[in-house]
């Protein structure tokens, strides 16, 4: 499994260190050699028309995943799924959960891994069962 990153936000920059490897890290259970996932981060006006024309929800969220290619794994080369951050959304969360900006892009690359491996959080079961996958993935990385 390949991750490709690429930051289309017009005006901000993140560092990128370690957002590969904590990708990786909650991917090995995939086993699809050979396939890539992306990971986009963006700005809230690109993922809120995403949003909108996806899910229908007028407003910028954290995170959206897409899976491809959909009834099938992935041959070669092609791609297992995206995952579209909002740098803005990240942004103001880490400020509001007092980490920094990194470690909230790497949790939200972690969250939207998992829907993509099929977690959900329609209902509080289901959201402390995935908060608990987010941590696990998360453990041992270093605050900034």
């Amino acid at each position: 499994m390949e991750v490709w990153i690429d930051n289309i936000h017009p005006k901000m920059k993140v560092g990128l260190e370690g957002l590969r490897e904590v990708a990786l890290k909650a991917l090995p259970q995939t086993n699809e050699d050979g396939c890539r996932l992306n990971l986009i981060l963006t700005d809230d006006g690109f993922i809120m028309d995403l949003n909108r024309r996806f899910t229908g929800r007028n407003r910028p969220t954290d995170v959206l995943s897409f899976p491809f290619p959909g009834e099938r794994l992935p041959t070669e080369e092609e791609i297992w799924g995206e995952i579209y951050i909002s740098l803005d959304r990240a942004v103001e969360q880490a400020r509001d959960y007092g980490v920094c900006l990194e470690d909230e892009v790497k949790r939200l690359a972690i969250h939207g891994i998992l829907h993509l491996l099929g977690y959900d959080h329609k209902t509080d079961g289901e959201a402390q069962v995935m908060r608990k996958k987010e941590d696990e993935l998360l453990w041992g990385e270093p605050l900034c």
